[in-house]
This record gives C-alpha cells, sequence and structure tokens, in this order.
C-alpha cells in the first residue's frame, strides 16, 4: 500500500520526497527513480518533524552517513531466519557480503553503500598520506587528507579510511572501515583531516589460538566517501 501511494504521488508531481522512519534497512529500489529524493530519518524522537523540516527546507544541510547498506533486492543479503531456535551465519554480512560478493562472484552493487551521504554542497577529498609507510605490531601512524569544500554552502563531510589485507592467509573481507572523522566547512575552505590507525586495527581473530593476530603483509589504506567510493589509496607494510 506504501508504494502505492508512492507511485500516485509522483505520478501527479515532479517534486516529491520521501522520507523514511525505521530501524534497519529499508529498500528504495522499488521507487526511488520515481521521486525527487530520499531521506532516511531512522527514528528520530519527538524533536523530528522539525528537523525533518528544517532538511526538506534547507535551513540546514544534511551531514548523515548510511551505517548499513541497502541493497537493490532481498536477495542480496544473507536469508533471515526468525523461526529457528539456533541460526549460523557466515563471516560475511552487511557490507563486507555485498562488496565481496560483487567482487568475487559478480553480485550486485547495493542500492546505496554503507557510509553515503548527500548534502546541499560537494566536498573534494585529496592528499591522502601516511605518516609511516611500515609499522610494527603494538605501533600507531597517522593517516591525513585533505577536504575542501567546493559547493555554494557550509556543510560538514565525513572522511573515511578503509583498510583492505593483501595475500592475506584467511578469507578476509575486501575492506573494513577502520577510521573516521567529521569536518565542517564554509564553502570554498579547505581543512586537512587527521586519523589514527592502529596495528590493532589490521588484526583478525584466529579461532585457533582464540586471539587476534596482526599479519606481517601489506595492507591497501583507502580514503573513500563510502564502501563503494574509494577516492585515493596507499600502501602500508606490517614488518
Amino acid at each position: 500500500d506504501e508504494l502505492a501511494l508512492i507511485r500516485a504521488v509522483a505520478a501527479i508531481h515532479e517534486r516529491v520526497v520521501v522520507v523514511l522512519e525505521g530501524g534497519s534497512a529499508l529498500l528504495t529500489a522499488p521507487f526511488e527513480d520515481e521521486v525527487e529524493a530520499v531521506l532516511f530519518a531512522f527514528y528520530p524522537g519527538s524533536e523530528g518533524g522539525h528537523a525533518i523540516a528544517e532538511i526538506l527546507f534547507g535551513d540546514a544541510s544534511p551531514s548523515g552517513r548510511l551505517p548499513f547498506s541497502i541493497p537493490t533486492e532481498e536477495s542480496d543479503l544473507p536469508p533471515f531466519d526468525s523461526v529457528s531456535t539456533e541460526v549460523t551465519y557466515d563471516f560475511f554480512h552487511g557490507y563486507r557480503h555485498l562488496l565481496r560478493e560483487r567482487i568475487e562472484r559478480g553480485g550486485r552493487a547495493p542500492a546505496h553503500a554503507f557510509g553515503e551521504g548527500l548534502s546541499y554542497t560537494r566536498f573534494e577529498l585529496s592528499g591522502l598520506a601516511l605518516s609511516r609507510t611500515s609499522i610494527a605490531p603494538g605501533e600507531r601512524i597517522e593517516v591525513s587528507a585533505r577536504v575542501t569544500n567546493t559547493g555554494g554552502r557550509a556543510g560538514i563531510e565525513t572522511v573515511q579510511v578503509y583498510v583492505a589485507p593483501v595475500g592475506s592467509v584467511v578469507p578476509r573481507a575486501p575492506h573494513d572501515l577502520r577510521a573516521f572523522a567529521q569536518v565542517a566547512l564554509e564553502p570554498g575552505a579547505s581543512a586537512t583531516v587527521t586519523l589514527p590507525l592502529d596495528s590493532n586495527d589490521l588484526a583478525y581473530w584466529d579461532v585457533e589460538t582464540n586471539g587476534f593476530v596482526v599479519e606481517a603483509i601489506d595492507y591497501e589504506v583507502r580514503l573513500a566517501r563510502s564502501s563503494e567510493d574509494v577516492v585515493e589509496a596507499a600502501t602500508l607494510s606490517v614488518r
């Protein structure tokens, strides 16, 4: 019924915005090509009406980012079993599952990726740099990048850093979010954002030793706008 209502309104007006309220992924592919915009409000609470109005009327620029990927079809995700008393799920789920399926098995990209989000301005990410290109277990480096507001109004950008192991001996996700930070910028302004990256952020859980392991391999550190939108990359070695 809700899809029918959206389509009926979209058929008689060119500027329709759908506001979604919920606590997990809701499919947008069945209707988003027919509307002007989609705003995910989650459960906004008692002041949600005022906040949504400020976004829709342009009094505030949205700055949220998706904490999950929204698949194109429900079947793109592992089946959900709400009946059985015991369920075993694979290691890969969420954005890691969708990314792995797309890269290794020719699966579909998500309709909207983990970490994705729009605003009323535009940002440019550049200048990815590592304070060191090699570390030992127990050490930490700094990852920095330049952020520029190239649009016409103030806004907030979320800088995301993903890490991809190269040549791991165990099955691992194509990459994992390992650091992020927000920066508020006026139109035309730039700033350098610096994020810490610890060697423990590179670890995986070893079921044989019942502990975390940091492999002595290369890792690709990726500056990105979302899990599906990598801007630049640099190599970090663990010795």
